[in-house]
């Protein structure tokens, strides 16, 4: 899936070959289909499937780590009809980096 990925990725869905990627992985193409009897379709389904999945966890720990430190309360975004104060402003910008840079490196792994 990692090889087909790569492919995908850099290639797009039309250019992906299940030869080719077989041919790389090491496996004969029947193999491929083995796994994915319906063929490429099934196979691109999968790989979205598995980012999808390490998405989320990635997200869900992002979330955790970005609000552990201040409490929930302390990554609330301020709301009211005045404006926040600069302090709870300046909270709200940090807690805010922090959780999109926890992102970030998340789907950088």
């Amino acid at each position: 899936m990692d090889v087909a990925e790569e492919h995908l990725v850099r290639l797009g869905y039309r250019a992906v070959s299940l030869q080719r990627v077989a041919r790389e992985v090491g496996v004969a193409k029947p193999a491929l289909y083995y796994h994915f009897p319906q063929g490429k379709e099934e196979l691109v389904v999968a790989i979205l499937h598995h980012s999808l999945v390490r998405v989320r966890a990635g997200l869900t720990r992002a979330m955790a780590a970005a609000t552990a430190p201040m409490g929930r309360a302390g990554c609330a975004r301020p709301h009211g009809g005045s404006a926040p104060s600069p302090a709870v402003a300046g909270g709200w910008r940090r807690c805010t980096t922090r959780f999109v840079l926890s992102i970030s490196a998340t789907m950088s792994r």
